[in-house]
């Protein structure tokens, strides 16, 4: 009986990891390719990237998509996913007051 609730135990903890580092976030610099099926979901800056200097974004956060993502609009759109909407946030690029620099991807399939 120990041993059933120890395998349970184990097997809800794995999927539960599984789960939550699927949806895991990766920040990489600008310069590096973005790995199929990902999606751009922020910009930033770090010195220990190409091309740094203040307020200059040099790096990108990526991840892969759960069935509804707000990425920027430089994201490749993973097969199988369509834009619902557009919207504005500043950690993109190309922000300002009223300006489109989002899309909010639905999973179709």
């Amino acid at each position: 009986m120990r041993l059933s609730i120890l395998s349970v135990f184990l097997l809800v903890f794995s999927i539960m990891f599984t789960a939550s580092s699927v949806y895991a976030e990766t920040t990489v610099c600008t310069s590096s390719p973005i790995p199929k099926g990902f999606v751009i979901i922020r910009y930033g800056s770090r010195m220990s990237c190409p091309n740094w200097s203040p307020g200059r974004k040099n790096t990108k956060t990526i991840k892969l998509p759960g069935k509804v993502e707000t990425v920027c609009t430089s994201s490749p759109i993973p097969k199988g996913f369509v834009v619902v909407h557009y919207g504005s946030q500043m950690s993109c690029p190309n922000w300002s007051p009223g300006r489109k620099n989002t899309k909010t991807i639905k999973k179709v399939r």
